[in-house]
């Protein structure tokens, strides 16, 4: 398995010149958490990825297979 999960939100977050910390900053969220998500360790709840949407920029729903699957919890 790669180190990014989903590598259209690294590459959003390096456009922007961003890192983990900076987006973690941005949610009010741990950085660990944050690298989590991106990694595929942890899966970010549905309010969680439209908030990691909305602050890298990306307008596009993430494709529908297990890694961009989301939690129940919002």
């Amino acid at each position: 398995m790669s180190e990014h999960a989903c590598s259209h939100l690294v590459d959003a977050m390096n456009k922007k010149g961003w890192d983990y910390q900076k987006v973690a900053t941005e949610l009010g969220l741990s950085e660990e958490h944050i690298k989590d998500v991106f990694t595929g360790k942890t899966k970010a709840t549905p309010v969680e990825t439209n908030a990691i949407l909305r602050v890298l920029g990306v307008n596009e729903n993430p494709p529908h297979d297990a890694a961009h699957a989301t939690t129940t919890k919002s």
